[in-house]
């Protein structure tokens, strides 16, 4: 997935998982999803049977942040943006890491 090449992002994303292959989903009459990743018959998915046409939608954040000593950090979370937006993220990573988050100038 392209990312932007910024010290700091927060975008939402959204993939739609399958073990089937896009040949075989257009064979059944099935359109092939936007953002879809096939899962390999040697990956184990829970979710999913093997030879399953279903799909399995999961949505993240991929959250770029800035460290104070001027390193990136880029997670990957599910937390609701509006209850973590990034600077509470920044807070949570320092808390939990003790790194400090730059300060506001």
């Amino acid at each position: 997935m392209p990312l932007p090449d910024q010290p700091e992002f927060d975008i939402p994303f959204k993939l739609t998982l399958g073990r089937l292959m896009p040949r075989q989903l257009v064979a059944q009459g099935l359109a092939v999803p936007k953002s879809y990743y096939r899962i390999p018959p040697t990956m184990t998915f829970d979710f999913l049977e093997s030879n399953s046409p279903d799909f399995y939608e999961i949505s993240f954040r991929v959250v770029r942040l800035q460290t104070d000593s001027g390193n990136t950090e880029t997670l990957i979370t599910n937390l609701d943006p509006d209850r973590f937006p990034l600077a509470a993220l920044k807070a949570l990573y320092a808390r939990r890491w003790g790194l400090r988050p730059p300060s506001a100038a």
